[in-house]
């Protein structure tokens, strides 16, 4: 990890540490959840920083970045699988910036109707499958596991895991259709 990274995790762990024997067990379930999150990226727990959180802060964020520089050398397709909307937000940016592409956003909060096609989920969708080359999105495994089929990526990142190992397997599933 990181220092800053670190740093957090640490901040977590030493709250849960200092609480009061009474709270401790609701602390520590708190703090799993604050964890999990300071895994992904410090800019993300209960301490977050302000100002534009910076990928290189987060070990997790820079492995991915990493293997989606090795995907744009291929010119391949990849969906990154993200439970957290702000961790889903805070790496379209990165990737938009680091890149220069347009990354879209499949979750819970995107259209499964409207009257711009272009803004619901099969929408996204299909401008992910009909551009060429090098192409990210990223989507929550809850909304993929919603009859959704993007055969244009060939490649599939986990960045946080579902509890759920049906779900998560379900989400996979997306890009194995054919």
């Amino acid at each position: 990890m990181p220092a800053c990274q670190k740093a957090a995790y640490d901040s977590v762990v030493a709250e849960v540490r200092s609480a009061n024997p009474e709270s401790k067990r609701a602390a520590a379930l708190a703090a799993l959840n604050s964890l999990r999150n300071v895994c992904i990226h410090p800019n993300l727990g209960p301490q977050a920083r302000s100002g534009l959180p910076m990928a290189e802060d987060s070990g997790k964020m820079l492995a991915v970045l990493k293997l989606i520089e090795g995907l744009r050398t291929k010119q391949e397709k990849c969906i990154i699988f993200l439970i957290s909307k702000r961790a889903q937000a805070l790496l379209a940016a990165s990737l938009e910036v680091r890149f220069g592409i347009e990354v879209n956003i499949v979750n819970g909060d995107t259209k499964t109707t409207s009257k711009k096609s272009e803004e619901t989920r099969s929408g996204i969708i299909e401008q992910f499958q009909g551009s060429p080359g090098f192409g990210v999105i990223i989507m929550s495994p809850v909304a993929a596991g919603v009859g959704l089929t993007v055969t244009a990526a060939n490649n599939v990142i986990h960045l946080e895991r579902h509890w759920n190992p049906a779900k998560e397997a379900q989400a996979t599933d997306r890009v194995y259709r054919i």
